[in-house]
């Protein structure tokens, strides 16, 4: 496996701890806000679904890797900061010092920051399952700004 390659997955890699900690970030603003409970556990759901669709994705790569060049340069630093800023707040969420408002429109923005960045797009592919995919992760990703969106602006209600 080349080196391009390698990086790819070592970013998709990274990516998938993004979502998985993402997930319990969500976790976490459900315990804190059992009345919001609902959103919380599904936004938490469907990262551990994005986590499973990312793994599926380097699968895809490791076994057609020929399919597959480096496309957008990603340095893998860039994941790790957002997995530590998810971190960061979800230890403030869960020592009681950050209010529902702060925690929406911190999650908010790490969806749209997500969703800007595109992370996914470091690859390019001749896979069409692997762009049905990646689409898949940027659209709903999109999705949970939007709700996300939705539930602040009914908090000024």
């Amino acid at each position: 496996m080349d080196d391009a390659i390698k990086k790819i997955l070592d970013i998709l890699n990274a990516v998938h701890d993004l979502e998985m900690i993402m997930a319990d970030f969500y976790l976490a603003c459900s315990e804190t806000w059992p009345e919001e409970s609902g959103l919380w556990m599904e936004l938490a759901v469907d990262e551990e679904n994005h986590g499973s669709i990312v793994v599926r994705l380097m699968e895809i790569i490791e076994g057609n890797p020929d399919h597959f060049q480096a496309d957008k340069p990603l340095e893998i630093s860039a994941v790790q900061s957002y997995i530590l800023a998810v971190r960061d707040k979800m230890r403030d969420i869960l020592s009681g010092g950050v209010a529902l408002d702060e925690a929406l429109r911190f999650a908010e923005g790490m969806e749209t920051s997500l969703v800007e960045s595109r992370f996914i797009e470091v690859v390019t592919s001749t896979s069409s399952r692997f762009g049905q995919l990646s689409d898949l992760l940027v659209r709903e990703s999109e999705k949970h700004r939007q709700r996300l969106e939705q539930r602040l602006a009914g908090l000024k209600d």
